[in-house]
C-alpha cells in the first residue's frame, strides 16, 4: 500500500528557516521591483524637479543602508517571544515600520526634495520600503543574531 509522501518543505519545524528566508528573498526583489517602477510611472503626477534614475537609485541604495542602521541601533525587549524564527520576523518588522515611517517624513518636506532633487514618496514607494527594509533587516538580524 502507498502511503502519500510528506511535502518536502514546511513552515514550521527543521526546515522552516529556509522557507522563511526564501519568503524574504522574493519580498527583497518584489520591492525593490516596486521601487524602480514607482519611480519611472507616468501615471502618477512627479514633479519637475525629480529624476526617475536618481530616485530609484537613492531607494535602492539608501532603504538597505538605513534598514542596515536600524538594526544596529535597535535594542528592544526581546524575551517575550520563544520562537528564534519569530523573533527574526518580529524584530525584521518593526525595522521596516520605522524605516518607512522615517522615508515618509524625509520625503514630505519640499526642501529636501528641491534640494536633492528626488520625489515625494507615493503609496505603492511605501510598500516597496516595508518589503525590502524587512527583508534586509531579517537577513542582517539572521546573519548577525538578536543580540
Amino acid at each position: 500500500m502507498n502511503t502519500p509522501s510528506k511535502p518536502s518543505f514546511k513552515f514550521y519545524g527543521k526546515n522552516s528557516a529556509r522557507t522563511i528566508t526564501a519568503m524574504f528573498a522574493m519580498l527583497f526583489i518584489t520591492g525593490l521591483m516596486l521601487l524602480v517602477r514607482n519611480s519611472f510611472d507616468d501615471i502618477e503626477p512627479i514633479a519637475d524637479i525629480a529624476n526617475p534614475l536618481a530616485s530609484s537609485l537613492a531607494l535602492i541604495i539608501g532603504v538597505p543602508i538605513i534598514s542596515f542602521g536600524l538594526v544596529i541601533a535597535s535594542n528592544l525587549d526581546r524575551r517575550c517571544t520563544e520562537d528564534y524564527t519569530f523573533q527574526l520576523m518580529a524584530n525584521a518588522a518593526q525595522v521596516a515600520v520605522i524605516t518607512m515611517l522615517a522615508l515618509n517624513l524625509l520625503s514630505s518636506f519640499d526642501f529636501l526634495n528641491e534640494l536633492t532633487g528626488l520625489r515625494e514618496l507615493q503609496k505603492d514607494d511605501m510598500i516597496g520600503i516595508t518589503l525590502v527594509s524587512w527583508a534586509t533587516a531579517y537577513f542582517i538580524f539572521r546573519q548577525r543574531g538578536l543580540k
